[in-house]
């Protein structure tokens, strides 16, 4: 069952380490809701500004049981415009996994080198059909009508000498002698657009390693629930109450709103500093942040 967090509790939980710091409890608890929020905000520069893109050029689309509260916060830290928060942020993760299909993979080994002889040919030919075989199998143990599956053949290809070798897409499953060139030519396109112009070596001659399919059904996606008429901007309908709250800025607690998620309408509007309490998640507007519902009871955050 659910619990509520015992206050007394966390802040003598917290004292001796503020003791320590010559600090009170509720600058340690900031201190601490701090530091996460940078190390969250440097998880977010890594996978950003590392490659190429400014988050600022962005919204910051969060998810998770503990996303929602932090944020708005490491978003300004950031520097991006706006929070787009899902309402079922808490499960975001396994709304994803159940909708996003079903794939199994095999791969098998057989070295052979361009050009494949007339025996390579068949026995590669046979390694498809058996991983395609097997899959289908596998599919129809889970109840699923292979027929409805689509499969998807690779080889493992790469220039000889060398020790990493790259996943070409086949067009069939079939390999013939016609098409060896073709073959051979996608491979060599793909290798420039990876490692750049004219860096392949084909006089050292070109051979595949291994061989892959995958097998993947398409699972039926749900129809989110979406509200087609907009409710007036006043949100005090999903009013629970209010509570102090500390933001730091302006350096004291706040008297905050605390809304009840299962009452917001789309339309509603909400200007921080506000709490809104939903089934697994809380989501935390700081002052001087607006959040609008959308007609899926998202929550998007102007920061």
């Amino acid at each position: 069952g659910r619990q509520k967090l015992n206050k007394a509790k966390a802040e003598a939980a917290l004292d001796r380490l503020a003791r320590k710091l010559g600090l009170d409890v509720i600058q340690t608890a900031m201190g601490a809701f701090k530091i996460v929020n940078s190390h969250m905000a440097d998880l977010v520069r890594k996978v950003s500004i590392e490659r190429g893109y400014d988050p600022r050029h962005f919204v910051l689309f969060s998810f998770g049981g503990a996303g929602p509260t932090h944020c708005p916060f490491f978003g300004r830290e950031l520097g991006v415009k706006s929070v787009y928060i899902p309402n079922y942020s808490s499960v975001f993760s396994a709304l994803g996994m159940l909708t996003g299909g079903i794939v199994h993979s095999l791969q098998m080994s057989y070295p052979a080198r361009f050009p494949l002889s007339e025996e390579g040919i068949g026995n590669i030919n046979r390694i498809y059909r058996r991983m395609k075989d097997s899959l289908s199998e596998q599919f129809t143990r889970e109840g699923i009508d292979a027929g409805k599956v689509t499969f998807s053949s690779y080889a493992y290809m790469k220039y000889r000498l060398q020790a990493t070798e790259l996943p070409v897409l086949l067009g069939d499953t079939e390999i013939r002698p016609d098409n060896q060139e073709a073959i051979v030519k996608v491979f060599e396109e793909k290798y420039a657009g990876v490692y750049g112009k004219d860096t392949g070596y084909p006089e050292a001659g070109i051979e595949i390693l291994k061989y892959r399919m995958d097998g993947f059904f398409d699972t039926p996606v749900p129809q989110i629930a979406r509200e087609l008429s907009k409710a007036p901007p006043d949100p005090s309908l999903a009013l629970k109450g209010k509570r102090r709250a500390y933001f730091e800025t302006p350096g004291d607690f706040l008297e905050t709103p605390v809304y009840d998620s299962l009452k917001l309408r789309y339309g509603h509007v909400l200007k921080g500093p506000v709490i809104v309490e939903r089934m697994g998640d809380t989501v935390v507007l700081p002052p001087d942040t607006v959040g609008y519902v959308d007609e899926y009871l998202n929550i998007k955050i102007e920061l």
